[in-house]
């Protein structure tokens, strides 16, 4: 028989078995429903099994907890990164409240400060964002080193088992934000104007990634490394195309942008690389602007820029389509000085000379509101 706190005890398992399955299929907000109702169940065998209710009430704060973890992930899919930040918070201090599962707090504790990082990097503000993943590995760092001595209450229900498997995570994730730190640098050298070593950092960081999507389990994580470790590959190509003249090289790297947008499910995503392809091919075009002076470039050129800037102003990201309007100008004038310099009459080459200045100065104006201070000393 029964005792009276088998009943919801066994029906809240049933929920916890049922909310991990749901997680693992990206239904986080499922999860989070049924990880929430396991919680309310333990709460209930506590107050019906007094020899069990410290175990109970346990693991009713550690299903909490969980309930807290699903619902910042899916905010972490919606790319609301202060929101999933602060359900991480919550989680940490659910499961600080337990007795056998206070260390994953700190795990919880590593993973806000990444979603900080994620913000910064969201809002285009590389330099915040590369010190808030070094604070966020270092928290991943200090956790691994904290698991080490410690053992699940019970092995091989808790998700995921076993302090191997919380070791292995934290390394990952370790791994993850200092490449990420490593990409916000790379961007950063980029708006200064050092194309070849933002090639090169991009470059470690694509390393890093495509090692990291290789070894990744959870289908939802490895398609969004994967995307990643794309887009680094080609922001590595476009930074040695500027740094080298090379046109082969936007073409290689729109190819990229194009399966990074063939393989994310972030919509946002999905328009910043159809921009970054648009910005791709309009650089490969100027390129050959640049070279040939063949004016039959310049139309090409500018609608593919203005493509570029039309996706990423319905992303979101003013930054990337003020320097894109900004590199728009910049060939303007490009054509302008080469048809003053081509101009005979007196009348015709000043006032091509007139609109020449005058879109290299709104391209400096452009350039500095994005923060690309290399590319406003440029133009």
């Amino acid at each position: 028989a029964y005792v009276r706190g088998d009943r919801p005890a066994r029906a809240a398992e049933v929920r916890w078995q049922k909310a991990r399955v749901q997680s693992q299929a990206g239904l986080h907000l499922s999860a989070a429903g049924e990880f929430n109702l396991s919680a309310e169940l333990y709460k209930s065998a506590a107050s019906q099994t007094p020899s069990l209710q410290d175990f109970y009430r346990d693991l009713s704060q550690f299903m909490e907890g969980w309930s807290r973890i699903e619902t910042a992930r899916e905010w972490h899919s919606e790319e609301a990164y202060r929101s999933a930040k602060e359900a991480y918070g919550h989680a940490r201090l659910a499961l600080e409240s337990t007795r056998g599962w206070t260390p994953l707090g700190e795990h919880y504790a590593a993973c806000a400060a990444l979603e900080e990082a994620e913000a910064f990097s969201h809002e285009e503000d590389p330099e915040a964002s590369s010190r808030a993943f070094a604070d966020a590995a270092k928290l991943f760092e200090t956790f691994g080193a904290a698991i080490a001595f410690w053992e699940p209450p019970i092995s091989g229900i808790d998700e995921p088992a076993g302090r191997s498997r919380w070791e292995t995570i934290a390394a990952r994730r370790k791994a993850y934000c200092l490449a990420r730190g490593v990409l916000e640098d790379a961007r950063l050298l980029d708006r200064n104007g050092d194309h070849a070593a933002s090639a090169r950092r991009f470059a470690t960081a694509a390393g890093v990634r495509d090692d990291l999507a290789r070894e990744e389990e959870v289908l939802e994580s490895k398609r969004e490394l994967t995307v990643l470790a794309l887009n680094s590959r080609a922001w590595q190509s476009v930074k040695e195309g500027e740094s080298t003249h090379r046109a082969e090289k936007f073409a290689e790297a729109a190819r990229l942008f194009e399966q990074a947008s063939e393989t994310t499910t972030s919509r946002k995503a999905g328009l910043v690389a159809r921009g970054n392809v648009s910005y791709c091919y309009a650089l490969q075009s100027g390129t050959h602007l640049l070279s040939t002076h063949q004016t039959e470039y310049y139309p090409g050129t500018k609608k593919h820029l203005e493509s570029a800037a039309h996706y990423y102003t319905e992303a979101g990201m003013e930054r990337a389509s003020k320097w894109t309007r900004a590199t728009e100008r910049v060939f303007d004038g490009l054509v302008y000085l080469a048809r003053a310099e081509a101009e005979l009459d007196p009348g015709r080459k000043t006032e091509a000379y007139t609109l020449a200045e005058r879109s290299f100065d709104v391209a400096s104006r452009f350039f500095k509101d994005a923060g690309y201070t290399g590319k406003q000393k440029q133009s």
